[in-house]
Protein backbone atom coordinates (compact mmCIF):
# COMPACT_ATOMS: atom_id res chain seq x y z
CA UNK A 1 0.00 0.00 0.00
CA UNK A 2 3.01 2.41 0.79
CA UNK A 3 4.17 1.78 -3.22
CA UNK A 4 -0.05 2.94 -4.17
CA UNK A 5 0.59 6.06 -2.10
CA UNK A 6 4.03 7.20 -3.17
CA UNK A 7 2.19 6.72 -6.96
CA UNK A 8 -0.46 9.24 -6.06
CA UNK A 9 1.46 11.20 -4.40
CA UNK A 10 4.76 11.36 -6.00
CA UNK A 11 3.88 10.59 -9.61
CA UNK A 12 0.06 11.82 -9.94
CA UNK A 13 0.49 15.59 -8.12
CA UNK A 14 3.96 15.94 -7.34
CA UNK A 15 6.04 14.95 -10.18
CA UNK A 16 6.88 18.08 -12.40
CA UNK A 17 7.08 16.42 -15.93
CA UNK A 18 4.00 18.71 -17.01
CA UNK A 19 5.52 21.70 -15.80
CA UNK A 20 8.54 21.07 -17.59
CA UNK A 21 6.36 20.18 -21.02
CA UNK A 22 4.89 23.51 -20.71
CA UNK A 23 7.87 25.42 -20.20
CA UNK A 24 9.50 23.65 -23.51
CA UNK A 25 6.47 23.96 -25.69
CA UNK A 26 4.94 27.59 -24.90
CA UNK A 27 7.81 28.79 -22.29
CA UNK A 28 4.92 28.91 -19.48
CA UNK A 29 6.63 28.89 -16.12
CA UNK A 30 4.39 27.57 -13.32
CA UNK A 31 4.59 27.33 -9.75
CA UNK A 32 4.83 23.58 -8.58
CA UNK A 33 1.35 23.47 -6.43
CA UNK A 34 -0.50 25.15 -9.52
CA UNK A 35 -0.80 22.35 -11.14
CA UNK A 36 -2.55 19.15 -10.28
CA UNK A 37 -3.00 20.29 -6.58
CA UNK A 38 -6.79 20.43 -6.58
CA UNK A 39 -9.15 18.35 -5.27
CA UNK A 40 -9.54 14.85 -6.96
CA UNK A 41 -11.64 15.02 -9.82
CA UNK A 42 -11.72 18.78 -9.98
CA UNK A 43 -12.06 21.24 -12.21
CA UNK A 44 -8.39 21.39 -13.18
CA UNK A 45 -7.83 25.39 -13.45
CA UNK A 46 -7.82 28.47 -11.31
CA UNK A 47 -7.66 32.45 -11.06
CA UNK A 48 -3.89 32.28 -11.05
CA UNK A 49 -3.78 29.68 -13.94
CA UNK A 50 -5.86 32.18 -16.25
CA UNK A 51 -3.98 34.68 -15.14
CA UNK A 52 -0.32 33.44 -16.25
CA UNK A 53 -2.32 32.19 -19.49
CA UNK A 54 -3.81 35.88 -20.02
CA UNK A 55 -0.09 37.71 -19.62
CA UNK A 56 1.02 34.41 -22.00
CA UNK A 57 -1.29 36.19 -24.78
CA UNK A 58 -0.85 39.74 -24.08
CA UNK A 59 2.93 39.01 -24.48
CA UNK A 60 2.77 37.39 -27.56
CA UNK A 61 -0.70 39.39 -29.01
CA UNK A 62 -2.60 36.20 -28.92
CA UNK A 63 -6.59 35.81 -28.95
CA UNK A 64 -7.57 35.18 -25.24
CA UNK A 65 -10.59 32.94 -25.17
CA UNK A 66 -9.19 30.38 -27.81
CA UNK A 67 -5.63 29.84 -25.98
CA UNK A 68 -7.68 29.87 -22.37
CA UNK A 69 -10.21 27.21 -23.92
CA UNK A 70 -7.03 25.32 -25.76
CA UNK A 71 -4.90 25.20 -21.95
CA UNK A 72 -8.16 24.12 -19.93
CA UNK A 73 -8.79 21.32 -22.45
CA UNK A 74 -5.11 20.63 -22.44
CA UNK A 75 -4.87 20.29 -18.29
CA UNK A 76 -8.18 18.17 -18.60
CA UNK A 77 -6.70 15.72 -21.09
CA UNK A 78 -4.18 14.90 -18.51
CA UNK A 79 -6.25 14.82 -15.87
CA UNK A 80 -8.28 12.42 -17.59
CA UNK A 81 -5.06 10.50 -18.05
CA UNK A 82 -3.50 10.79 -14.66
CA UNK A 83 -7.20 9.95 -12.95
CA UNK A 84 -7.14 6.99 -15.10
CA UNK A 85 -3.95 5.49 -14.03
CA UNK A 86 -4.47 6.42 -10.28
CA UNK A 87 -8.08 4.18 -11.03
CA UNK A 88 -5.92 1.52 -12.54
CA UNK A 89 -3.33 1.25 -9.47
CA UNK A 90 -5.97 1.40 -7.13
CA UNK A 91 -7.78 -1.59 -8.47
CA UNK A 92 -4.29 -3.35 -8.75
CA UNK A 93 -3.27 -2.60 -5.03
CA UNK A 94 -6.71 -2.97 -3.29
CA UNK A 95 -7.83 -6.04 -5.63
CA UNK A 96 -10.20 -4.57 -7.30
CA UNK A 97 -12.34 -4.73 -10.20
CA UNK A 98 -12.90 -2.28 -12.94
CA UNK A 99 -16.74 -2.15 -12.70
CA UNK A 100 -19.57 -1.87 -10.80
CA UNK A 101 -19.59 -1.19 -7.04
CA UNK A 102 -15.77 -2.55 -7.17
CA UNK A 103 -15.56 1.13 -9.43
CA UNK A 104 -17.01 2.55 -6.24
CA UNK A 105 -14.82 1.64 -3.77
CA UNK A 106 -11.87 2.19 -6.25
CA UNK A 107 -12.93 6.32 -6.91
CA UNK A 108 -13.19 6.85 -2.95
CA UNK A 109 -9.74 5.37 -2.08
CA UNK A 110 -7.77 7.00 -4.94
CA UNK A 111 -9.88 10.43 -3.78
CA UNK A 112 -9.28 10.33 -0.44
CA UNK A 113 -5.62 9.39 -0.96
CA UNK A 114 -5.49 12.13 -3.46
CA UNK A 115 -7.28 14.93 -1.08
CA UNK A 116 -5.32 14.11 1.90
CA UNK A 117 -2.04 14.34 0.07
CA UNK A 118 -3.29 18.22 -0.45
CA UNK A 119 -4.52 18.83 2.87
CA UNK A 120 -1.35 17.67 4.29
CA UNK A 121 -0.09 20.65 2.05
CA UNK A 122 -1.79 22.84 4.21
CA UNK A 123 -0.02 21.65 7.54
CA UNK A 124 1.54 23.21 9.78
CA UNK A 125 4.89 22.37 8.66
CA UNK A 126 4.94 23.57 5.30
CA UNK A 127 5.72 27.07 5.16
CA UNK A 128 4.74 27.81 1.51
CA UNK A 129 0.89 26.99 0.09
CA UNK A 130 1.09 29.08 -2.67
CA UNK A 131 -1.12 27.65 -5.52
CA UNK A 132 -2.95 25.04 -3.70
CA UNK A 133 -6.24 24.45 -3.86
CA UNK A 134 -8.81 26.45 -2.13
CA UNK A 135 -9.06 25.15 1.24
CA UNK A 136 -12.98 25.59 1.50
CA UNK A 137 -12.87 24.07 -1.43
CA UNK A 138 -10.97 21.20 -0.73
CA UNK A 139 -13.05 20.10 2.36
CA UNK A 140 -16.30 19.97 0.25
CA UNK A 141 -14.78 17.73 -1.92
CA UNK A 142 -13.49 15.42 0.62
CA UNK A 143 -17.05 15.80 2.44
CA UNK A 144 -18.44 14.81 -0.96
CA UNK A 145 -16.49 11.63 -1.61
CA UNK A 146 -17.59 10.10 2.17
CA UNK A 147 -20.90 10.71 0.69
CA UNK A 148 -20.60 9.36 -2.18
CA UNK A 149 -19.32 5.93 -0.71
CA UNK A 150 -22.31 6.08 1.93
CA UNK A 151 -24.83 8.74 2.78
CA UNK A 152 -25.46 6.82 6.41
CA UNK A 153 -25.71 8.27 9.73
CA UNK A 154 -22.16 7.64 10.31
CA UNK A 155 -21.62 10.02 7.48
CA UNK A 156 -23.98 12.70 8.95
CA UNK A 157 -21.90 12.60 12.07
CA UNK A 158 -18.18 12.52 10.01
CA UNK A 159 -19.57 16.36 7.86
CA UNK A 160 -20.57 17.28 11.20
CA UNK A 161 -17.35 16.87 12.64
CA UNK A 162 -15.03 17.89 9.65
CA UNK A 163 -17.46 21.12 9.59
CA UNK A 164 -17.16 22.26 13.37
CA UNK A 165 -13.37 22.01 12.76
CA UNK A 166 -13.33 24.10 9.53
CA UNK A 167 -15.63 26.74 11.17
CA UNK A 168 -13.30 27.46 13.75
CA UNK A 169 -11.93 30.51 14.06
CA UNK A 170 -8.03 29.56 13.67
CA UNK A 171 -5.91 29.79 10.71
CA UNK A 172 -6.56 27.57 7.99
CA UNK A 173 -3.23 25.19 8.30
CA UNK A 174 -4.13 24.83 12.32
CA UNK A 175 -7.68 23.69 10.99
CA UNK A 176 -5.30 21.00 8.42
CA UNK A 177 -3.42 20.08 11.14
CA UNK A 178 -6.93 19.04 13.51
CA UNK A 179 -8.53 17.55 10.05
CA UNK A 180 -5.86 15.96 9.27
CA UNK A 181 -5.56 14.45 13.01
CA UNK A 182 -9.58 14.07 12.77
CA UNK A 183 -9.48 11.85 9.15
CA UNK A 184 -6.56 9.50 10.57
CA UNK A 185 -8.71 8.38 13.15
CA UNK A 186 -12.52 8.50 11.62
CA UNK A 187 -12.05 7.80 8.20
CA UNK A 188 -10.86 4.00 8.84
CA UNK A 189 -14.13 3.27 10.88
CA UNK A 190 -16.16 4.78 8.32
CA UNK A 191 -14.52 2.38 5.52
CA UNK A 192 -15.39 -0.37 7.93
CA UNK A 193 -19.56 0.62 7.97
CA UNK A 194 -19.65 2.04 4.45
CA UNK A 195 -22.41 0.01 2.71
CA UNK A 196 -23.08 -2.45 5.80
CA UNK A 197 -19.50 -3.32 5.86
CA UNK A 198 -19.00 -4.75 2.31
CA UNK A 199 -16.18 -2.89 1.82
CA UNK A 200 -14.46 -3.94 5.05
CA UNK A 201 -15.14 -7.61 3.55
CA UNK A 202 -14.33 -6.72 -0.08
CA UNK A 203 -10.61 -5.53 1.49
CA UNK A 204 -10.61 -8.46 3.59
CA UNK A 205 -10.92 -10.83 1.24
CA UNK A 206 -7.81 -9.26 -0.35
CA UNK A 207 -5.63 -10.14 2.37
CA UNK A 208 -6.28 -6.78 4.23
CA UNK A 209 -7.01 -6.49 7.60
CA UNK A 210 -8.36 -3.90 10.45
CA UNK A 211 -6.87 -3.31 13.48
CA UNK A 212 -9.00 -1.83 16.63
CA UNK A 213 -6.69 0.77 18.53
CA UNK A 214 -8.97 1.39 21.78
CA UNK A 215 -12.14 2.66 20.43
CA UNK A 216 -10.81 3.49 16.85
CA UNK A 217 -10.63 1.15 14.19
CA UNK A 218 -7.12 1.80 11.92
CA UNK A 219 -6.56 0.08 8.74
CA UNK A 220 -2.92 -1.69 8.13
CA UNK A 221 -1.78 -4.07 5.44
Amino acid sequence: MDGWIRFISSDMIDKRDFHEQLKREYGLTMKHRLLFHWAYDAEPWSADIEKIIIDYCDWRELNQETHIRMFKEKLRREQRERNSKILQKTEETFGLSHGGRDRTYSRFLASMAYNIHILGDYTTDNSDLDGLYDFNRLVGQIIEELKKLDSSLYFVKLKREINQINSKSIGVQEKADELMAYMKKSVPGFIQKAYQGSLKRRLEKNGYTFQTVGLLPKIRM
